[in-house]
């Protein structure tokens, strides 16, 4: 049976075996894509199916929708601190702001 350090030992040789042969075969398929690719003149449009040296569009990630109208949010929120502030005005409601927004509303009628 072996000893750990021989197996260490073992491990190590196989080790750098495998980087060896890993580099080789890295460097052969390199150079066998790049004849491919000069032969045919391909671009990376080609291979990738973009634009090279770009990662695609970014831009803002699009807003959460409501399905009943189809507002941001943020829009519907807007709209609704609105009609409150219509309503307080014409003295139908009481409104107890919280943080700038109304949070509780009292109906006077």
């Amino acid at each position: 049976m072996s000893s750990y350090k021989e197996l260490l030992a073992q491990r190590e040789k196989l080790d750098s075996q495998i980087q060896t042969l890993m580099q080789r075969e890295k460097s052969e398929g390199i150079a066998k894509a790049k004849k491919i690719i000069d032969e045919f003149g391909l671009t990376a449009s080609d291979l990738f199916g973009r634009k090279a040296g770009g990662a695609g569009k970014r831009g803002r990630p699009a807003k959460r929708r409501l399905r009943r109208n189809g507002l941001p949010r943020s829009a519907v929120r807007l709209h609704q601190n609105i009609k409150i502030l219509q309503l307080e005005k014409l003295g139908l409601v009481a409104v107890k702001p919280q943080n700038g927004l109304p949070e509780k509303i009292a109906v006077n009628l």
